[in-house]
């Protein structure tokens, strides 16, 4: 992966999400998958990236379940209260909802709960805030518990998240494909492969090859993934989601000449030109070709892009040549802001950086601690504001404590470990 490796830390979004989880880092593994429902994940990812979604949230609700219950048994009533409508906006599994919904009740006296709950496709915040923010307007679908829905509703669930335009079309599905359909987005693969197969040859059209072919890349059948997704092209040249798809597919594959060379025919129609400049930024920065990287990047941003990769790879070549001023303007269009108003994390990070807005960068950093106190790097990041505010006792303290942390990044234990000994060697008389 090269230089995108070592910028956002190794690996695709996916693979960094499944190993937050695995060190239960739910904020972290929330700020990563929230950023990759931002940047409209590829349809091969999206049955995953729920099911990871799922897990992060309902860590995290499971965090504030057992602080409101400690909160209660110390008699202290309303902040367990606080704790448990924390608990009620991030879960998402309907089995911890129904114990969310039992404790709330129980507290208010009743069999109501004090909030209405619902599963929703929002994201929820990634800035380190404990609790979701929906964006108002952002396509949010709520399903009651227990709620049992119709085979027309599943499929307009789904569709919800397609282009303007789309939904119609998928809504006269009918037969083994509708079922495939389904079956696919539930993640039952093997399943709806069959149901995909047994679809009359006279009635698969694009929308079949598409919806096959993001199935089969989702399960690693790269080449039949490849033929079905040309195929819908062939059918459809117009299909920006079986483009948008291949591209992914090519990339996650790492065959990122292909995906240049189909990027470069997609701009010299003139097509979708923000998405190809944000891709091909990332395939620059890849290979280490920063001016190239950085020229379609601003190109991507000033069309419109908005995705996590393509923002953060800008604002990092921008800062290395020192434009720090360019990197911040570009770091401000990330979603932040939280329940708190506080920044995204990687802008609290550049403002530490460069010793500048420290209290807003602390919000952050504090944020995001407590959402995970048992994450060393936000523990690293509040003793580095400490130091940098002149507060050395506190700052040392909690630098020690982050550095005896062994999930501690190697490269942030380094980055600790070498402000640790400036700050002992300055108090040495």
């Amino acid at each position: 992966m090269g230089f995108w490796s070592k910028l956002l830390g190794g690996g695709d979004s996916l693979a960094r999400m499944r190993l937050a989880l695995e060190q239960k880092r739910w904020a972290d593994a929330l700020n990563i998958g929230v950023g990759l429902e931002q940047a409209e994940a590829a349809p091969e990812e999206r049955a995953e990236l729920a099911e990871l979604l799922v897990v992060a949230g309902d860590g995290l609700a499971e965090l504030n379940l057992s602080e409101g219950e400690a909160c209660l048994r110390a008699g202290d009533v309303a902040r367990a209260r606080e704790h448990f409508t924390l608990a009620a906006e991030q879960v998402r599994s309907p089995e911890l909802m129904q114990r969310v919904m039992a404790v709330q009740a129980d507290l208010d006296g009743s069999r109501t709960p004090a909030i209405p709950l619902s599963v929703t496709s929002t994201a929820d915040c990634h800035t380190g805030c404990a609790s979701p923010c929906s964006a108002e307007g952002g396509g949010k679908v709520e399903i009651s518990a227990g709620m049992e829905l119709d085979t027309q509703t599943r499929v307009e669930l789904i569709v919800a998240s397609y282009p303007e335009g789309w939904a119609e079309r998928y809504l006269q599905l009918d037969g083994s494909f509708r079922e495939a359909f389904l079956l696919a987005h539930e993640g039952r693969a093997e399943e709806a492969l069959a149901a995909f197969n047994a679809v009359a040859e006279e009635e698969r059209d694009d929308l079949f090859y598409f919806e096959r072919g993001s199935l089969r890349a989702r399960v690693g059948e790269t080449a039949q993934a490849s033929a079905d997704l040309e195929k819908a092209l062939e059918l459809n040249p117009d299909h920006f989601l079986a483009l948008e798809t291949l591209v992914h597919l090519e990339l996650s594959t790492g065959n990122d000449d292909a995906a240049e060379k189909r990027l470069n025919r997609m701009l010299s129609k003139n097509y979708a030109a923000t998405f190809c400049h944000g891709n091909l930024a990332v395939i620059f920065a890849r290979r280490g070709e920063k001016k190239a990287a950085l020229d379609h990047g601003l190109l991507a941003i000033a069309g419109g892009e908005r995705s996590m990769e393509t923002l953060l790879i800008t604002a990092s070549l921008l800062e290395q040549q020192g434009q720090a001023s360019e990197a911040e303007r570009v770091l401000m269009n990330l979603p932040g802001g939280g329940c708190s108003g506080g920044s995204s994390l990687p802008l609290a990070e550049f403002w530490l950086r460069h010793g500048k807005n420290l209290d807003k960068a602390l919000e952050s950093f504090k944020g995001a601690l407590r959402s995970e106190p048992d994450n060393p790097r936000w523990l690293l990041r509040v003793a580095q504001v400490y130091l940098a505010r002149g507060w050395e006792k506190e700052g040392i303290s909690l630098l020690e404590k982050a550095l005896s942390a062994v999930t501690l990044e190697p490269r942030l234990h380094a980055e600790g470990k070498a402000l640790l000994n400036a700050a002992t060697k300055q108090r040495t008389p």
